[in-house]
């Protein structure tokens, strides 16, 4: 597995009050999106005292299948303070990406938007398939 934790220049690791977090299971090609929101959800649930999730879409994009879901805490166990978090995963050819974006804090309507059209705007493509272009990038830079 890799895993890319990035949060605020002026933050630490134990103390983030937002983070962006992607993780790439290796390999990982039998487990669904749907699949892994279930587990991630009951998980959620049972490690937080009122916590609540919700999924939010579902679908394929670029031809590969992602489910997107909200986890929510009133007070996270080690630091007591509420944590949203944000979830898209994807089921890729040869592995499984999670892309999230947590705050520990309530975000302000415009904090929720812009994140949950980062989540929309993140696919998975694929050089050697067809029907999973990637984007040329000489295009996008400009």
């Amino acid at each position: 597995m890799i895993i890319t934790e990035m949060i605020p220049q002026n933050e630490a690791l134990d103390t983030w009050t937002e983070m962006l977090t992607t993780q790439v299971f290796l390999g990982l090609k039998n487990a669904t999106p749907q699949q892994f929101r279930d587990l991630m959800q009951k998980q959620w649930l049972a490690s937080c005292k009122g916590g609540e999730s919700a999924s939010i879409a579902e679908g394929h994009e670029n031809g590969y299948p992602f489910a997107v879901w909200i986890q929510a805490c009133p007070a996270n166990r080690k630091t007591g303070k509420p944590e949203k978090t944000w979830l898209k995963a994807i089921k890729g050819t040869d592995s499984f990406y999670i892309v999230q974006k947590a705050f520990r804090f309530d975000p302000s309507a415009e904090q929720i938007t812009k994140w949950v059209q980062y989540l929309k705007s993140v696919q998975v493509c694929d050089t050697r398939l067809e029907g999973s272009p990637c984007p040329d990038l000489a295009r996008v830079s400009r």
